[in-house]
């Protein structure tokens, strides 16, 4: 399955094994991982495991998160995009959550608002 999106300043795409190190980077912040209520990892196999992760809901659900790449540096700087939510959350079952992590760097430049809208186009022309 391929995903491709492109925005004025990203591309969004399909996360791939390559990512790993830019994964890393992003799931071992503290910084980042404080509001998201995980603990940062600690080594490149379970950024490894994170990808495959998503890229097994690529498979199972048909859509996950993506790569977020900036255009201009060709740095991977982050990911976003839709989830399928299968288990129960909050009363409900089986509903697309919009999400989004970036790398302390990326942070207040308006890329979450530009992978939002980019993810929701998406859907909206399937």
């Amino acid at each position: 399955m391929q995903f491709l999106i492109e925005t004025e300043r990203l591309i969004l795409r399909e996360l791939r094994n390559e990512d790993v190190n830019g994964m890393f980077e992003l799931n071992s912040s503290l910084e980042v991982q404080r509001y998201v209520g995980n603990k940062p990892i600690k080594s490149l196999e379970e950024a490894s495991r994170d990808i495959e992760f998503i890229q097994n809901q690529y498979l199972k659900n048909g859509i996950g998160r993506l790569a977020v790449i900036e255009k201009e540096t060709r740095l991977f700087i982050g990911w976003g995009g839709l989830k399928l939510i299968t288990e129960e959350m909050n009363g409900f079952k089986n509903f697309y959550e919009l999400g989004y992590r970036f790398s302390p760097k990326y942070w207040g430049q308006g890329f979450a608002t530009e992978v939002a809208k980019a993810s929701i186009n998406m859907v909206l022309k399937n």
